[in-house]
């Protein structure tokens, strides 16, 4: 299939000059944007945009993305909409939303070309394994303040105690003292006698 691929597109550029790579001032062969199908870069073109662009600018584009993926009836078109809602780093950021469209996608792997599949199956995984580890995250934060409520409430409970010992203390020193001037008086009463 790969070597058909290349031969017509060897043969649609019979005659053409081949593209400049926009990088370096070699051209870009047929092997290189077959292995760049466009339509992935088209979708890290997009993710790129998103990025760079202004928070105004960012809702525009994520807007236009679920527009593009309502009315489009191309699998293609909702996968870009939810390579943008995984991109971190901007308020229409939806990890949950993105996981919901490559998960449907994924359902009918025939309606995205390998290279899309491969590109909706990774990034899947990638949503999956920072939904992990934002879950332990969040699990260690939730074990961590038990911990220090627990601590807090041990603390406190020692230091009701202590309170508490003080209190009885006084109070039994109260107490020694009162007998002692009781007996003071007495020794004082008997001595006047």
């Amino acid at each position: 299939m790969l070597g058909l691929a290349l031969a017509l597109t060897a043969c649609g550029s019979l005659g053409k000059q081949a593209p400049r790579d926009p990088l370096g001032d070699r051209s870009v062969s047929a092997v290189e944007r077959s292995a760049n199908p466009p339509a992935l870069t088209q979708h890290l073109e997009a993710i790129q945009k998103l990025l760079a662009a202004e928070p105004a600018a960012q809702a525009e584009l994520l807007d236009n993305a679920r527009r593009d993926a309502e009315s489009s009836r191309l699998a293609s078109a909702r996968l870009r909409q939810a390579l943008l809602l995984a991109t971190s780093g901007h308020a229409g950021f939806d990890p949950v939303a993105a996981v919901a469209i490559l998960k449907d996608i994924l359902a009918v792997p025939a309606t995205l070309p390998p290279a899309e599949r491969a590109l909706a199956m990774v990034e899947l995984q990638r949503i999956g394994n920072g939904a992990d580890l934002s879950s332990d995250n969040q699990r260690l934060r939730q074990q961590l303040e038990r911990m220090e409520k627990e601590q807090l409430a041990s603390l406190s409970r020692k230091l009701q105690a202590e309170t508490d010992e003080n209190a009885r203390l006084r109070k039994a020193l109260d107490e020694a003292r009162a007998k002692l001037e009781a007996i003071g008086k007495i020794e004082t009463g008997d001595h006047r006698r």
